[in-house]
């Protein structure tokens, strides 16, 4: 999910967490029963468990967030590896065109780089590729099953 800065706050709520972002490209995964994550590639936002509104965790451009759903306090959150997951993560390439926030993807990429003191970043991409695989590829329509060719009357009858 992304938004530009002049589209102002913007609220997401799951079941378990609340997101209040702007100006920002983010992944959000939320489960009722499994690991719920919060990665905020560009932008601000801040966090709060529905069970504990009271215990924010204010995020910025390269962090995330990994919690349970059964959470009753919030970690700390952690930097990731940005540049990894806009080239890797397929909730950002799996798509036909570019998503229209990659300059700013890239922007922070590249401020990430030259930014001193960073080391041992988290890659999400090996946090759960499958997870990423089914949220980026849109899961095929089934098919009606193919209708009998043979007419009613030729049907072989059960005793």
């Amino acid at each position: 999910m992304s938004a530009p800065k002049d589209a102002g706050k913007v609220k997401i709520s799951t079941a378990v967490a609340t997101c209040a972002v702007s100006g920002f490209t983010a992944v959000i995964e939320g489960h009722k029963n499994n690991w719920n994550k919060v990665l905020v590639y560009e932008g601000d936002g801040t966090v709060t468990l529905n069970k504990n509104p009271g215990d924010p965790r204010n995020m910025h451009s390269w962090q995330m967030l990994i919690f349970r759903p059964d959470a009753t306090v919030l970690p700390q959150p952690q930097d990731f590896n940005v540049c990894s997951a806009i080239s890797n993560g397929l909730l950002i390439t799996g798509f036909k065109n570019p998503l229209p926030s990659m300059p700013e993807l890239v922007a922070e990429c590249e401020k990430q780089k030259t930014q001193p003191g960073i080391t041992n970043l988290i890659d999400p991409t090996s946090q759960d590729v499958t997870d990423q695989n089914v949220n980026a590829r849109p899961m095929m329509e089934s098919s009606p099953p193919p209708r009998s060719t043979i007419p009613p009357e030729s049907r072989p009858r059960r005793p």
